[in-house]
């Protein structure tokens, strides 16, 4: 072949040497292009614990309670565990509980226990919704109905359509 001919316009440079790299160069960021788009599946985070998880974390949140500690957070534990519970008295205390069932959904596992309350005295069964890695959050069933409708009315009476006025 001999000597590359130079590019008219370009004076002595040549770029013969150059266009066998380039295009390998490019076939390479081609092929790693078209690996970096291949079909993958979509991984989904679970968030519903397992039932050792949750009555583990169940059982802190209500050991908690029996200590006289307030919602929030139940520290040291790891993972972590928030516990939401409103309708606790500010002066009941948790005298003993029983868990009774457990069951399970796609976004969360539900407990349902006895407890037995003083101050005043009361025993009911409360359901507790458990979801989330880390934190754990331990949910009572009407909180997390409340939080989960809370821009929906709650009153099964719907409200009488007011008619516009337009203009006149």
């Amino acid at each position: 072949m001999g000597t590359p001919k130079p590019i008219a316009g370009r004076g002595s440079e040549t770029l013969a040497p150059i266009v066998p790299a380039a295009r390998f160069l490019s076939c390479c960021l081609t092929a790693v292009a078209l690996i970096g788009c291949q079909a993958r599946p979509p991984t989904q985070l679970n968030l519903v614990p397992d039932s050792t998880t949750a009555q583990w974390a169940v059982e802190r949140a209500l050991e908690f309670w029996k200590e006289g500690r307030p919602t929030g957070a139940v520290e040291p534990t790891e993972p972590r565990i928030q516990v939401v519970d409103s309708n606790r008295e500010a002066e009941q205390r948790l005298v003993e509980y029983q868990i009774l069932a457990q069951t399970s959904s796609s976004r969360n596992r539900t407990l349902s226990v006895r407890v037995r309350l003083e101050n005043p005295a009361e025993e009911s069964i409360v359901r507790f919704l458990v979801m989330g890695a880390d934190p754990i959050l331990v949910f009572r069933q009407e909180d997390y109905d409340l939080m989960m409708h809370w821009e929906h009315k709650m009153d099964p009476e719907a409200e009488e359509p007011v008619p516009l006025k337009g203009p006149q």
